[in-house]
């Protein structure tokens, strides 16, 4: 029996909560969100160099009426620039969730991501689609903006 109400084998749409007005009612059918700690792949750029991360948090906040997630955008923020071992912002993006229990029960102490383990990545459903990846709101993200923006005018 799973620990999870919300099992990660589900492949689910993602949404950002700063582009849906919160965490509290899904933005497709309406029902309620409720969290739940998971395990996500995310990969950062900073500098010209991109990582990929695992991180655990209950940013997540599922549907129960239909496979729909919507991330705290902040909570990930935050994660992302720890992980990356920065304090000013850093790009990133969240591929999906990873389904610990699809890990076969003589792998379990091996390294996830191991060619002996792979890693069990579920992408989101809407992967590659819109864009389920975040920008850092910090200064050196607006001064990159405002650079853009003398370009699109010139």
């Amino acid at each position: 029996m799973s620990r999870y109400r919300f099992p990660a084998s589900l492949p689910r749409k993602m949404y950002w909560s700063d582009e849906v007005n919160g965490c509290a009612v899904c933005p497709d059918c309406g029902a309620p969100l409720e969290s739940e700690h998971h395990t996500y792949v995310i990969a950062t750029r900073t500098d010209g160099y991109t990582d990929s991360y695992l991180i655990g948090n209950d940013g997540g906040h599922f549907c129960g009426e239909c496979p729909v997630v919507v991330l705290d955008h902040d909570q990930f923020e935050r994660f992302a620039a720890m992980a990356a071992g920065t304090a000013k912002g850093v790009d990133y993006i969240v591929m999906g969730l990873v389904d610990l229990g699809a890990v076969p029960e003589d792998k379990r102490k091996v390294p996830l991501g191991d060619d002996a383990n792979p890693l069990p990545l579920v992408k989101f459903a809407n992967f590659g689609e819109k864009k389920p990846q975040a920008k850092s709101t910090s200064k050196n993200a607006n001064k990159r903006k405002r650079k853009n923006r003398k370009r699109k005018r010139r």
